[in-house]
């Protein structure tokens, strides 16, 4: 008998889309094209539990959880006479649930508003790529939180929305959108707050590369609504600044600013007021001071031109919170990070730039062998006796700090007898700034 020649038909087929598939994979390594950006998430998550297996058991929020690295448990210190009077709201993890607390001077609680993302916003289609929408209410946090006389606060989901309680806890509305780090209310009672869009086919603004995480200006109503939406990237193009967005020369998002292809990194949106605005001739009531982390940069805008009306790069490094000051100065947290916990570059502290003259001073700093310091995060405000009320993330730790360095109010979020809970802001109201009871039904 003669053998039939083989069919080589179908391993020519399957061969074929062996090399395919192959090419596909190198070119989607090489150019990181769909579905680059959900294997590089997904990688990055395989390797955030298996260097973190405790996520695995549920048993600890390991997100928020740092090494301790002072004493106590709450308020440690309180010298009477030499701190500055008032209501500190703090944000953080207390007793494994997100919320705020509002303390008083000795530590006291007078209100607390703890909260779950998942019942907050039970649909979560507003947070892309879906791959970022967090598994549990310990993959989420708060950051940016704002109290009002009445006791309703406003706070941010980092990342994944803005809601705002009634003084006892419940919903008033919420704004399903990617928020993050900040509020801030103008004297017309809307809010401005950090946003960010995820821009995943066509680059809004050629040549960056996408996939991205664009930043926005969100100016919020009262009442929950979004009124305006501005492209921080697209203010570099419009005030012919893109030199200064693309100093380092690359292109590729990802491949210069780390695992969640972030431009600028905004995290702080400041309003200047009509009271505050005699004091910075150059700038105009309702012009927004804001900063931009990864750039060291911060800058003042027109928001109603989207003109760019003043920046400046550094000496900060990493900043956060840029605060007009009655002093025609802005106040800025220098994270001053250099990779070795403060240990390079002598720890975080306060800088004042003069807009007009570009002075910097430093302010605020710890006294000789108290270092402080927080890599992310970090928030300052100067308070009306001159002393500063200040964020450490890091060390889970709020204190207030005289311009001289001394310590005269501390507060510790311990969570066991190793670690802390992460602090992300801390603000002091006036004793009679709520004009509230703050008895609730039940």
């Amino acid at each position: 008998t003669v053998k039939k020649p083989r069919d080589l038909s179908r391993v020519a087929f399957f061969l074929s889309a062996g090399i395919l598939v192959f090419g596909y994979g190198v070119a989607v390594g090489a150019l990181k094209v769909f579905p680059y950006p959900y294997l590089d998430y997904g990688a990055r998550a395989v390797k955030l539990v298996w260097e973190n297996p405790s996520l695995l058991r549920f048993g600890r929020p390991t997100q928020h959880l740092r090494p301790a690295r002072h004493e106590g448990d709450g308020v440690t210190r309180n010298r009477p006479g030499e701190v500055q009077p008032g209501l500190t709201l703090i944000s953080g993890l207390f007793t494994d649930t997100n919320g705020l607390r509002l303390l008083r001077e000795d530590g006291t609680v007078v209100r607390s508003w703890p909260v779950s993302f998942n019942q907050t916003f039970p649909a979560q289609s507003h947070i892309e790529p879906p791959v970022q929408i967090p598994d549990t209410d310990w993959n989420i946090d708060i950051h940016g939180a704002h109290a009002f006389p009445d006791g309703s606060v406003v706070m941010n989901f980092e990342y994944g929305g803005l809601v705002k309680l009634d003084r006892c806890g419940d919903v008033v509305w919420t704004v399903p959108r990617m928020t993050h780090h900040s509020i801030d209310v103008s004297e017309q009672g809307t809010l401005w707050v950090p946003g960010r869009r995820w821009v995943e086919a066509e680059s809004r603004h050629p040549p960056l590369a996408t996939p991205y995480y664009e930043d926005t200006l969100l100016e919020i109503s009262g009442n929950g609504e979004v009124l305006r939406e501005i492209s921080v990237v697209g203010l570099f193009f419009e005030n012919d600044l893109q030199s200064l967005l693309l100093a380092n020369g690359l292109f590729d998002v990802s491949s210069v600013f780390g695992w969640n292809r972030e431009i600028v990194h905004l995290n702080d949106i400041e309003v200047l007021t009509s009271e505050m605005a005699p004091r910075f001739p150059q700038f105009a009531a309702g012009d927004l001071l804001i900063s931009l982390r990864n750039h060291n940069l911060i800058m003042i805008v027109d928001p109603d031109t989207e003109t760019i009306k003043w920046h400046q790069t550094g000496p900060w490094i990493r900043q956060h919170d840029p605060d007009f000051t009655d002093s025609g100065r802005i106040v800025v947290f220098n994270n001053n990070n250099d990779a070795a916990e403060g240990t390079l570059f002598g720890g975080s502290d306060i800088l004042a730039v003069d807009p007009a003259t570009r002075e910097v001073t430093v302010e605020y700093e710890a006294a000789p062998g108290r270092l402080w310091f927080t890599h992310v995060r970090g928030k300052q405000q100067i308070l009306a006796n001159g002393n500063a009320l200040v964020t450490e993330n890091e060390a889970g730790r709020v204190f207030e700090v005289t311009t001289a360095g001394d310590v005269v109010w501390e507060f510790v979020n311990r969570y066991d007898e190793d670690e802390v809970a992460r602090i992300s802001d801390a603000v002091r109201y006036p004793r009679d700034y709520f004009t509230v009871s703050w008895e609730c039904p039940g």
